[in-house]
C-alpha cells in the first residue's frame, strides 16, 4: 500500500528508493534501521556535499588550528 503511493510521487528514482528505504526502516523514527542492508542505511544518512565540501568550511573558518592545540 505505501510502496504504491511511494510509485505515485512525481520525485526521482533516488528519492522514492529513499523513501522506500525509510518505509522499510519503520518510518521517520527508524526503530528497525539496523536491519537495512549497509548501502540503504548509508543512503539516507549520507550527506555526499557536506562530506565532501567541509574540509573548506574548516580551512575557510581556520578551524584547524583548534584541531591542532
Amino acid at each position: 500500500m505505501r510502496e504504491d503511493r511511494i510509485d505515485r510521487l512525481t520525485v526521482s528514482d533516488q528519492w522514492k528508493q529513499r523513501f522506500k528505504a525509510i518505509t522499510k526502516a519503520g518510518g521517520t523514527p527508524l526503530p528497525d534501521f539496523r536491519s537495512l542492508p549497509l548501502a540503504e542505511g548509508r543512503g539516507i544518512t549520507f550527506n555526499w556535499l557536506a562530506f565532501l565540501l567541509a574540509p573548506f568550511y574548516f580551512a575557510a573558518k581556520e578551524l584547524w588550528r583548534q584541531a591542532i592545540v
